[in-house]
């Protein structure tokens, strides 16, 4: 395990990113190591440049820790280039982010002012380009590592001696990247900032006159959030699967009590996705039953941001076909059973190609989407005869035979003895060699004298027979 980022303590104790675990510990004793979490990291930058949309339309992610923001034409709005600079850096220290920000003429000059220049911020003066980078280090241009290994192999440390060397010979013996890096720094090359769309978010909300905690008011609040709500998903051709309801407690209460949070939401899952109103306040209505706030609310709001596109299915005629509602129908039944069971309990069984009955299927999320136009299986591979019930484990029973290794004549099972007045069999089951357990068996189907059908098998390795399931 290697260091990918460190905090200024920990760069302060000489940990640095590329170190081992090990190596860092030896460094800096007692050092605090946190999983590396890519799909989080992703997640909390690109909330920041949703952020960044109050400074300006144009917020453009660089890397995997850096926002290039164009404010041109944006100072007229904050007074000046101060004002924009202390907004960005306060309203992210209040999100607790430590950052480091620059204003400059080009994107790779800010680039290389908030990365090297020390400061936590720094204003470029217009036309003075030159001047503030010159004294930065090579790589703060964003040239490759193995550039600048090369340029500083040749004792090229600096952005002014690397502005000094002819630029004939720079690209031809340190690659055209470096060049080009020097041009976007400098202004004469062009850099296309992409601008960062963040997800489209639906949302409703409703602000008490006075704090409450009445439940019949909570419900009305809801009711009238469920509206709007639906209007928006209905206008914008979308559903969603997954809805949030947010309850925000008096801030008075809040901050005369410190272990109480600001606020409290309400997750919502769907199988699929929908912008009905009825089903949504079946499901929100769940919630709300056994909902206790703990403080008077001073506002709701009820939201999503993972929008799909969606046509509400076309309504038949004649009642010649009725599968689309049905799926909507097992919808519903299926979220109000995740609802009050959780969403473990609840699965569906998939088919899996493998001999042993007990891994021949896996447990999958509720689907209850229409199977109609899917691959269908090769009839072939349904000519074995199995029973639509397993027991959850083999039982294990006592059987009677005429022959030894014969088919099972009389067996004691559930409490009685079963006669056998018909049977089908053997069909041998074996896995293969790179399964842990080794599985040798002798499967039979047989019918009691109770007019009952039974899968039965015989352990070839213990010599032992077991029941396993039943013919319906």
């Amino acid at each position: 395990m290697r260091v990918v980022q460190v905090n200024h303590v920990a760069e302060r104790y000489g940990v640095k990113p590329g170190h081992t675990l090990a190596e860092a510990a030896i460094v800096a004793p007692g050092l605090i190591h946190y999983q590396q979490d890519v799909a989080a990291d992703r997640a909390a930058l690109e909330s920041i440049a949703a952020w960044g949309n109050c400074l300006s339309p144009i917020v453009h992610i660089e890397g995997d820790d850096c926002l290039l923001i164009d404010v041109t034409g944006c100072k007229r709005l904050f007074g000046d280039e101060r004002a924009i600079i202390d907004k960005a850096v306060s309203d992210l220290a209040q999100q607790r982010y430590c950052v480091s920000a620059a204003i400059a003429d080009t994107p790779g000059a800010a680039w290389a002012l908030a990365h090297a220049s020390g400061k936590i911020k720094t204003i470029a003066p217009a036309g003075q380009t030159v001047a503030e980078i010159s004294r930065l280090p090579v790589w703060s241009l964003r040239i490759d590592p193995q550039a600048t290994a090369r340029l500083r192999a040749v004792g090229i440390e600096s952005v002014e001696a690397l502005l000094h060397l002819p630029r004939a010979s720079l690209a031809r013996r340190f690659g055209e990247q470096v060049l080009y890096r020097v041009d976007q720094a400098l202004g004469n090359a062009p850099e296309i900032l992409d601008p960062f769309e963040p997800r489209p978010i639906v949302r409703a909300q409703v602000r008490f006159t006075a704090p409450t905690q009445r439940l019949d008011l909570l419900r009305e609040a809801v009711d009238h959030c469920l509206k709007i709500f639906c209007d928006q998903l209905e206008k914008k051709v979308v559903a969603v699967r997954r809805a949030y309801l947010t309850f925000y407690f008096d801030p008075y209460a809040v901050k005369d009590n410190p272990d109480l949070p600001a606020y409290h939401t309400v997750t919502v899952d769907m199988t699929r996705p929908t912008r009905t109103l009825n089903r949504l306040h079946k499901l929100i209505t769940v919630h709300l039953d056994a909902l206790k706030v703990p403080v008077n609310v001073d506002s709701l709001q009820l939201w999503a941001d993972n929008l799909e596109k969606y046509d509400a299915p076309q309504q038949v005629w004649f009642g010649l076909e009725d599968s689309a509602e049905d799926e909507v129908v097992l919808a519903d039944l299926i979220d109000r059973l995740i609802m009050h069971m959780g969403k473990k309990a609840i699965f569906r069984a998939e088919r899996v190609n493998d001999y042993q009955p007990e891994l021949a299927y896996t447990r999958k999320q509720p689907d209850c989407r229409s199977q109609r136009g899917k691959k269908q299986i090769n009839s072939s591979e349904y000519t074995l005869v199995r029973p639509l019930r397993l027991l959850a484990r083999p039982a294990r029973v006592a059987v009677t035979a005429l022959v030894p290794n014969g088919p099972p004549v009389l067996f004691h099972f559930e409490t009685r003895n079963h006669l056998v007045t018909d049977y089908a069999g053997p069909e041998r089951i074996e896995t293969g060699w790179w399964r842990s357990k080794y599985i040798c068996r002798d499967y039979y189907r047989v019918e009691s004298d109770n007019g009952c059908r039974y899968w039965m098998f015989r352990d070839r390795n213990r010599s032992q027979w077991f029941v396993q399931g039943y013919f319906d």
